[in-house]
């Protein structure tokens, strides 16, 4: 049982280095530019403005709205960041896709809150926003807890070496843990 633990703990350990030597090999690129929409959003957030806020929301259709999996109402939603009062709001793009008139947003957000001793909440949130006349709607929110490792900001990246030998380097590292 012990054995078991600690080579889980050796193979997770060279699968974190590894990964890690991969991205240190990567070049950096730039994160995606945060679309206007969503600092309009985020302006309204950061003002406690729920009447600015609930009006980026579609009515026409109805934006859906998913949280932790259930579903709610854009109301609960406007609700949900008003009664934050954010002092802060740092946004980490994870991925944008824009495809003529919907623009989809994935990001985790940091939110200094105003509740208690500017205590910091977490939450990952995908948008989808779609242009009805000259304005932006959101259609679609999906709003979970933020995970606390930091997420790769492509799915697309290849993260480990092409010329390394996954295989070998897991057994080599079975070994050393025997």
């Amino acid at each position: 049982m012990i054995q078991t633990c600690l080579r889980l703990c050796v193979v997770t350990f060279l699968s974190i280095a590894v990964s890690g030597f991969a991205a240190a090999q990567t070049p950096a690129t730039d994160p995606p530019p945060v679309p206007a929409q969503l600092e309009q959003w985020k302006t309204a957030v950061l003002a406690g403005d729920a009447a600015a806020l609930q009006a980026l929301y579609s009515a026409d259709p109805a934006a859906k709205v998913m949280v932790n999996e259930k579903q709610g109402a854009a109301s609960a939603d406007v609700n949900f960041w008003i009664g934050l009062k954010a002092r802060s709001i740092k946004i980490d793009i994870v991925r944008v896709r824009d495809r003529n008139d919907l623009e989809g947003v994935i990001f985790n957000a940091q939110i200094v809150t105003g509740l208690g001793e500017g205590k910091t909440v977490s939450v990952a949130d995908d948008q989808v926003w779609q242009k009805q006349g000259d304005q932006w709607r959101l259609r679609s929110v999906t709003r979970t807890d933020a995970p606390q490792l930091k997420q790769p900001s492509s799915m697309t990246k290849d993260i480990y070496p092409a010329d390394a030998d996954a295989h070998t380097e897991l057994k080599v590292a079975e070994q050393e843990a025997a």
